[in-house]
């Protein structure tokens, strides 16, 4: 552990502007002794954006820019897209929970990613950190938005005659460590997501599929249809009839066909009825599709909101353990799909029209949970989705899907594990706050 100024902290220097050693002053006066660790020890990557996109696309994959850093969060303002078939180098695509720090312009900038960016593409002008620990973004989050991470990232800009942050400099940049009752909230926070990791392994486990290829379909080229006059005038999206030729369909036939399935319908209630509010200057608590948070089955933030802002989209009434499936979206049957169940504390708040308000009536909602996060269900959503620029699936499909009738016995272990998966995702989003 290294004191956080070293006593010749000038002497050695190979700086020559004068704005770093008044910087460096005011940072030995805030924070003299404090033990650090350098932002390079924490990171598995510390990377910019690409420089090779050229061109972009009304839809496809986001591509980020300092205009779309709103801290602490991304923003979709004046959002660009690149092709999917654009090759993209590997540095600069960004999953959840990196750190991005804007690099030139207004220096210092510092966002967490969220969700609905995972997979987006970074621009130039933005700097990527991957921590080693994931259970370490907030603090070092928090450090670098302080005055005094501020003071830092601005050291890590020479002033040149465009001053932008050195990558060389920001990996030295030093990080104070969090003080001990800090720790030990991070490391509450590491050992839930541990056991988080440990349930979810052990669901994975009850679908006896390979959760690896639940996506790994056969792709066949749009004409070998058109030649063998397999399109009708009900479908004519050609992604419908690969995935019926494809060998995951077959495996779905052949688990139906073996094992006890049946149709959602049968044991659950999708909700129609919609809400009635006269009074135009209500304010109502709204959940859409961006308030779940993914692969967690629960609702990380609510809006309150006026209704006549979302009148033309908010529908449900929700109650304690319905369940919330997307209906619209590019992440229809991915492993990106919303889905959540509601807890006693969301009672009585108002659902989008996007998203699915399932009553779960002779099975339990955790169990429902379970069976939607199935990959051959979620194949099944895939396959019924319709439209291309903007997909949706009805809620007669929805009502069609067949799921698993495990035994009792079986159903009984999945919702003790689901529940507590959820519980623990919760008390983990609670942390996180």
């Amino acid at each position: 552990m290294n004191s956080f100024i070293p006593s010749s902290w000038v002497g050695k220097s190979y700086r020559l502007d004068a704005e770093y050693y008044a910087l460096e002053e005011l940072i030995r006066k805030e924070i003299q002794n404090r033990p650090y660790v350098l932002l390079k020890e924490l990171c598995e990557q510390l990377t910019d954006g690409t420089r090779q996109i050229r061109s972009f696309v009304d839809e496809g994959i986001p591509y980020l820019r300092i205009a779309n850093l709103s801290p602490p969060f991304l923003n979709e303002k004046k959002l660009k897209y690149v092709s999917l078939n654009e090759e993209i180098e590997e540095k600069a695509i960004v999953r959840r929970r990196d750190l991005l720090i804007s690099k030139t312009g207004r220096i210092g900038r510092v966002v967490i990613v969220g969700e609905d960016f995972d997979g987006a593409v970074i621009g130039p002008d933005l700097v990527k950190l991957r921590l080693k620990d994931p259970t370490h973004v907030e603090w070092v989050f928090e450090f670098l938005n302080s005055r005094v991470g501020q003071w830092l990232l601005e050291q890590a800009a020479p002033v040149t005659l465009i001053t932008k942050i050195s990558l060389k400099e920001l990996a030295d940049l030093r990080v104070a460590l969090p003080a001990e009752r800090d720790v030990m909230h991070l490391e509450d926070l590491k050992e839930k997501h541990r056991k988080i990791e440990k349930l979810k392994k052990q669901l994975d486990a009850y679908y006896r599929v390979s959760i690896d290829r639940y996506e790994d379909e056969e792709k066949l080229p749009a004409h070998f249809f058109v030649s063998k006059n397999e399109i009708t005038n009900e479908r004519i999206d050609f992604q419908y009839y690969q995935r019926l030729r494809s060998k995951l369909y077959t495996e779905l036939e052949e688990t139906i066909a073996h094992e006890e399935w049946i149709s959602l319908d049968t044991v659950a209630t999708i909700k129609r009825r919609s809400i009635s509010i006269d009074k135009q200057e209500t304010e109502i608590n709204y959940i859409s599709f961006k308030s779940i948070k993914q692969n967690a089955f629960v609702i990380n933030d609510v809006e309150i909101t006026p209704y006549e802002k979302v009148k033309n989209r908010a529908r449900f009434p929700v109650r304690e353990k319905d369940v919330l499936l997307g209906v619209v979206g590019p992440y229809i049957g991915t492993s990106k799909h919303p889905l959540a169940i509601v807890m006693q504390s969301l009672n009585y708040m108002i659902a989008s029209s996007t998203l699915a308000v399932i009553c779960a009536e002779e099975i339990s909602p955790f169990y429902l949970i379970w069976c939607l996060n199935h990959p051959l269900v979620r194949f099944q959503l895939r396959i019924e989705k319709r439209g291309q620029w903007q997909q949706m699936i009805s809620m007669k499909n929805i009502g069609q899907l067949k799921i698993p009738n495990e035994s009792i016995e079986i159903q009984t272990k999945i919702v003790d594990l689901m529940e507590k998966f959820i519980n623990l995702q919760n008390d983990v989003m609670n942390l996180e706050r």
